[in-house]
């Protein structure tokens, strides 16, 4: 079986404050090379590929019309992350068992005490959807603009605290019952090659297509070998 994971897309309504960053027909045009270069069985959009913190879906689902009935070719499975729990559609993590093996695909956010319960998620999307009220002014929405950009782009030695938990997360999961764990949420694609009693497992990170970059994991189970999908920038 070959999967192809891909998160943390935000798409968005198309306003400043956006932070999807591609044309939808060039995003859809790299898609299926994509898919088409890989031939995966099944596609997972591992959560936050709508932006609700900010945005209602139907918002969403107007801007990106022909992204979303490109998806529909295929088969997939979305899943919620912290930016998009509150969708009625998708499951919180999806597993996979292969000829003894068992790869577990989940967002990453629960994690983070910040996004990983209820409580905070609502207050932050209390606070997104305020900042939205307020982004017709040019200062306000610039300087959330600027914070978003430095705190997305930090380099991972910058970030190792943060990186670490997330790694300790994933090495729990492991160390219980799975031999792959893939993530997202971070925006900071990931690869580690572990082993546990002479079982080759891996913990790996699906980075971000936001912003107008394009990243994912391609996993071969059969075969078990990884690739790292990273095209730069559009």
């Amino acid at each position: 079986m070959k999967i192809l994971v891909f998160s943390d897309w935000h798409l968005d309504a198309g306003d400043p404050l956006g932070w999807f960053g591609w044309d939808e027909q060039r995003f859809i045009e790299r898609l299926e090379k994509t898919i088409a270069y890989y031939q995966p069985d099944k596609i997972i959009l591992n959560g936050d590929i709508f932006e609700l913190y900010r945005y209602r879906k139907a918002e969403i689902a107007r801007m990106y019309q022909n992204l979303l009935r490109f998806l529909q070719r295929y088969s997939v499975v979305f899943i919620r992350g912290n930016h998009d729990s509150i969708s009625h559609s998708g499951l919180d993590y999806y597993e996979i068992s292969y000829e003894g093996k068992r790869v577990l695909v989940l967002h990453g956010h629960q994690a983070d005490f910040l996004n990983g319960n209820s409580l905070m998620r609502f207050l932050v999307r209390m606070g997104m959807k305020i900042l939205r009220l307020f982004s017709h002014i040019t200062f306000i929405r610039e300087w959330y603009i600027r914070v978003y950009k430095l705190l997305d782009t930090k380099p991972l030695d910058s970030r190792r605290e943060n990186d670490f938990k997330y790694l300790a997360y994933a090495i729990r999961l492991l160390d219980r019952k799975y031999d792959a764990v893939i993530l997202g949420h971070t925006h900071q694609q990931e690869d580690l090659v572990l082993y546990q009693r002479g079982r080759k497992k891996y913990y790996l990170n699906s980075g971000t297509c936001s912003r107008g970059r394009f990243q994912g994991i391609f996993f071969d189970i059969e075969r078990w070998t990884y690739t790292l999908v990273n095209e730069g920038e559009n």
